[in-house]
């Protein structure tokens, strides 16, 4: 992801895009994401947006 900031936090991600473009953000194994409650591996982020995506197996 281009232009794209992912930070690993100890739940998950944080994720902020400033492409110029919506972008796509791939994951190994479903996230939650914290604005869309949406439970998959793949998320779209508009430009200057970001989101935090939660682990769903936290040990």
């Amino acid at each position: 992801m281009t232009g794209s900031f992912i930070r690993e936090v100890a739940k998950g991600w944080a994720v902020y895009n400033r492409s110029g473009a919506s972008q796509t953000v791939t994951f190994d194994l479903p996230v939650v994401s914290t604005n869309t409650n949406q439970h998959q591996t793949s998320h779209s982020i508009s430009d200057f947006d970001g989101d935090i995506f939660l682990k769903t197996d936290i040990d």
